[in-house]
């Protein structure tokens, strides 16, 4: 009873997040299926906050914050008339049914629905593999303790007369806390496996994907490209995890095709996606630290376009402050909980023409490899192709493409300034952890392409020749 409970409280707290946010602008399918995503970067954040106050982490203590988090969302809600739109609402079964009323739409939805019901068993019923080790001792086995000690910051583990070393660079008492905290919420809700999160979330990804491409292009691309994107060997592969991979691939993905949809915007439009681009994209600084060369890519453009007159400073400010509160808020907490851990960073500006060689040469040899990326380099050449013809017919921007490739550099600057005397060797590090962060571009990779006007217009006149004619 204990589980039931605590799945719909992640569910709805996140459902009527979603609500608000989006103000009923988005499909259906992006409402559902940002319930559990932001269910559970709100069950981190409540985590958090009852910690830093001394008041214990236990199923009571979450399950009220998550409660009183729905109640404010459904008040914002309806004192803003956002759920008074429901009242408008007319389903229209036969605009909804017709376009997928062909053999191509119906034979992808039936491969989608086998490769995720698969996918979601083998998440959460195959023992982990070998080389989850990191994942085991640094996220899994921390939601399991905090579970049981309730409490984070005061975790035995983090004791130095337990682990003396506990400070050192590598430790993971310096890992970004979303993933541990969800899967302590999973345990404290009473459930025998974290696996259940990292599956939901992945499940609850696909149907917002599906969502936002059917939006931009229709049914049948959408449906396409949701199926080969799910296809991509590393996304098959880090999707069944405990690793922060998959989940970080979420928030990133998510934030940052929400904030295209903001920065292409009008002035002063108070957009929708420009509140759940920030949002998402804080969580996806709380998975994964580096993941903030996201946020730093579309603000960075956002204040151009404002030094532009082409954004308002209030709208570019509003879309910040979420993002400076987690930052800050996470930087105030490991200091009040002591959990810094010693630089792995070179603090000071250099010039390397050798490292800088080798990692721009290493991320290129990772991204192109097709036994981890398939054909997603392949799709970024026709994406870059597409939005240049585009333009020249004025109905393409290259906005999306040129905040990927901002980030990519944000990131390899990272890699750059990294110390690889105290931190793993170069060629390790491109091996594993840039190889899992750059899983982030796979899907956006393919919303680039869908996005593209040639793409869309050509899919556009063979989804009506398919369509039902009745």
């Amino acid at each position: 009873m204990l589980s039931v409970v605590g799945l719909l409280l992640l569910f709805f707290s996140g459902f009527s997040l979603a609500l608000l946010l989006g103000k009923m602008a988005f499909s259906w399918q992006e409402s559902l299926g940002l319930a559990f995503p932001l269910g559970f970067f709100q069950a981190t954040v409540s985590l958090l906050l009852l910690d830093v106050v001394g008041i214990g982490l236990t199923s009571e203590t979450l399950g009220f914050s998550l409660v009183l988090l729905s109640v404010l969302w459904c008040f914002l809600g309806w004192k803003n008339h956002v759920f008074a739109l429901f009242k408008t609402l007319r389903f229209d079964w036969k605009a909804a049914v017709k376009p997928c009323l062909n053999l191509p739409w119906i034979l992808l939805f039936v491969l989608i629905v086998l490769l995720a019901g698969w996918n979601f068993e083998r998440t959460l019923f195959f023992p982990f593999a070998a080389d989850e080790f990191d994942s085991l001792a640094g996220f899994e086995t921390l939601g399991w303790l905090i579970s049981k000690e309730h409490t984070f910051v005061g975790l035995s583990v983090f004791s130095e007369d337990w682990n003396p070393l506990v400070h050192e660079a590598k430790s993971y008492i310096g890992y970004a806390p979303l993933c541990q905290l969800s899967y302590a919420s999973i345990y404290l809700f009473g459930f025998e496996t974290s696996k259940l999160c990292p599956a939901l979330i992945f499940l609850s990804f696909l149907l917002v994907f599906y969502g936002m491409l059917k939006r931009e292009s229709g049914s049948l691309l959408a449906l396409l490209v949701t199926f080969l994107m799910m296809l991509t060997p590393l996304v098959l592969n880090r999707s069944v995890t405990t690793y922060t991979n998959a989940i970080h691939m979420v928030y990133a993905t998510l934030g940052m095709i929400y904030a295209w949809q903001w920065l292409l915007s009008p002035k002063g439009s108070n957009h929708p996606a420009m509140w759940l681009s920030s949002v998402l994209l804080s969580a996806n600084f709380l998975a994964r630290l580096e993941g903030g060369v996201f946020s730093l890519a579309i603000g960075l453009w956002a204040g151009f376009l404002w030094l532009r007159g082409k954004k308002g400073f209030k709208e570019v400010l509003l879309w910040a402050i979420p993002l400076a509160v987690v930052l800050f808020g996470w930087v105030l907490f490991r200091e009040i909980g002591n959990l810094r851990t010693d630089s792995f960073m070179i603090s000071h500006l250099f010039w390397d023409a050798g490292k800088v060689r080798d990692i721009l040469g290493g991320l290129h040899r990772v991204f192109s490899d097709p036994f981890n990326f398939g054909w997603t380099v392949w799709m970024l050449v026709m994406a870059l192709v597409f939005t240049v013809l585009g333009l020249l017919k004025k109905k393409c921007s290259f906005v999306p493409l040129l905040t990927l490739g901002g980030s990519f550099l944000l990131y390899a600057l990272i890699l750059y300034q990294m110390d690889y005397t105290i931190w793993d060797p170069l060629d390790a590090v491109l091996a594993y952890s840039a190889s899992r962060f750059l899983l982030c571009y796979v899907p956006l990779v393919w919303y680039c392409f869908v996005s593209a006007y040639p793409v869309k217009y050509g899919f556009g006149k063979v989804e009506k020749c398919l369509a039902w004619k009745k």
